[in-house]
């Protein structure tokens, strides 16, 4: 087998130059219009001043690596004449093994996963090293095509599997766009390594290869649109987190908490049995606070009782809203027999601790108004009743909580449920 391989190499240097011509041609053509895509894209999205996360601009420079991989280890094949066999063999092998690692780099930072670049540059160094190493010491092009074909497939099978898996909480079709090269690539290489098992003729080798540097360039069209899609829908996410949610905070805000009155009372919620503890919290003498330490000592404040409130926030069941500039709404649905008064008073507690602020201690004064129901009233039926809690506590002199106490009966609820509620 070997000497056979020696005899195609050498027998027909002319046609096997030509035919990688075209070859080279067409799939470096496809990976530099690939890149033209990438590039435009990119610019077009820094002209709009559309911010990039560091997993997106470490995606854009392994997608770069990869196009650069691909056309340097293509053209490298063009200069089988000029420079030593082994040489371009070498290189040839590093850039396809170096754009297939660089691409699995660039899909887990797409989909905002962790990565090591700096140990799969590793990896392709040291692979690549062994491959050449073993193949220049026993002069065999066959085991050397032999290893190169085993390292690729098995290494793009792995990655698309786990590109597969760990993309599961993404979207199908960014799956499918991620993993599906990697896929095309390990069969591509099984079938050359299964055509050389069986003896193929040079021709059909040489096809074989052509196929795979096709597959290769073709790969990097369907990773940059991958790429694009999957930077358009994190940029459509995060435009509407920031409609929903308040930046300073990163609480929901009004426009959450009317689109939640919108789809409550639901008749699941009525059947489980739940009380609903609806609670307006404002901070008392606000104003003061910002005009005796500054604004920034009045970002801190609310920044830390927005805290607080998360971490008091139970379960998957309820909701902070910022509301105002100091005020607050919790929405918690707690089991029918849960003690509310218990839960406000250690609500109070937490919120009214001291906050340091460049070495001075600030004790907030929290007013906390609220009203608890297991019948199915609308958000803003509670809300109102929770306000006019507040009032009261700040009547009282502030500092406390009240609970609204004019009870509503299930008859009289009725009437103000939505139809779509009691149904």
């Amino acid at each position: 087998m070997r000497m056979v391989w020696t005899k195609r190499v050498e027998s027909g240097p002319v046609n096997l130059q030509v035919d990688l011509n075209i070859v080279v041609a067409i799939a470096s053509i496809n990976v530099v219009v690939s890149l033209l895509i990438l590039l435009i894209d990119n610019w077009k999205r820094t002209r709009k001043g559309l911010n990039t996360s560091a997993e997106e601009s470490l995606s854009l420079r392994a997608l770069i690596v990869v196009h650069l991989a691909f056309i340097f280890g293509t053209a490298s094949m063009t200069m089988i004449q000029i420079l030593n066999f082994w040489v371009i063999t070498t290189l040839v092998i590093a850039g396809a093994l170096g754009g297939i690692i660089a691409a699995y780099v660039a899909a887990r930072s797409t989909l905002g996963l962790a990565h090591n670049a700096r140990r799969w540059l590793l990896i392709w160094a040291g692979l690549t090293v062994s491959s050449m190493t073993l193949a220049m010491g026993l002069k065999s092009l066959p085991l050397l095509m032999t290893a190169t074909g085993v390292i690729n497939m098995g290494l793009s099978g792995l990655f698309c599997y786990r590109i597969w898996r760990a993309g599961r909480l993404s979207s199908t079709e960014s799956r499918v766009l991620l993993a599906l090269p990697f896929a095309a690539i390990s069969l591509t290489y099984f079938g050359r390594l299964a055509m050389m098992v069986w003896g193929a003729e040079k021709d059909a080798l040489l096809v074989a290869t052509a196929v795979v540097a096709y597959v290769l360039a073709f790969s990097t069209f369907t990773w940059v649109f991958a790429a694009m899609s999957i930077r358009a829908h994190h940029l459509n996410q995060r435009l509407d987190w920031a409609a929903r949610h308040d930046p300073l905070t990163g609480l929901e805000n009004r426009r959450s908490l009317t689109e939640m009155s919108r789809q409550w009372p639901n008749q699941k919620w009525a059947q489980l049995g739940r009380r609903i503890i609806c609670a307006c919290i404002d901070l008392d003498h606000f104003k003061s606070i910002n005009d005796t330490y500054g604004h920034e000592a009045g970002d801190m404040i609310l920044e830390a009782t927005a805290k607080r409130l998360q971490v008091l926030l139970q379960g998957e069941n309820g909701r902070i809203f910022r509301v105002g500039g100091d005020e607050f709404l919790l929405w918690q649905e707690v089991s029918e027999g849960t003690n509310v008064e218990m839960l406000l008073a250690e609500l109070l507690d937490c919120l009214s601790m001291e906050i340091k602020f460049r070495g001075r201690y600030i004790r907030p004064s929290v007013s906390i108004g609220y009203c608890d129901t297991v019948l199915p009233l609308p958000v803003d039926d509670l809300i109102r009743r929770a306000d006019n809690a507040l009032y009261q506590s700040k009547e009282g002199g502030r500092g406390r909580f009240s609970r609204h106490h004019d009870e509503i009966s299930p008859i009289a609820a009725e009437g103000i449920v939505p139809a779509a509620a009691q149904a």
